[in-house]
């Protein structure tokens, strides 16, 4: 399922690996069908500044540009 972002996340790991595990997080958002996966962008970062979002019933990835620091899904 990651395969088609992959190459970006292990550059991403690769430049700021340390800075991705303490400000990366994802969500489950199931009644919109999606997944998302908030990263910083660079190893200056102090927190996410994209997200990674996984759409359930087309099996496809966008990146939003989005700023955060926490996220949750209101029920």
């Amino acid at each position: 399922m990651s395969r088609p972002i992959e190459i970006t996340l292990l550059q991403l790991q690769g430049q700021a690996l340390q800075t991705v595990k303490d400000y990366s997080f994802g969500i489950g958002y199931e009644s919109d069908r999606k997944y998302f996966l908030f990263t910083p962008t660079s190893s200056a970062d102090t927190n996410a500044q994209q997200a990674f979002v996984y759409n359930f019933f087309t099996n496809t990835w966008t990146i939003w540009d989005k700023q955060v620091t926490c996220g949750f899904v209101n029920s």
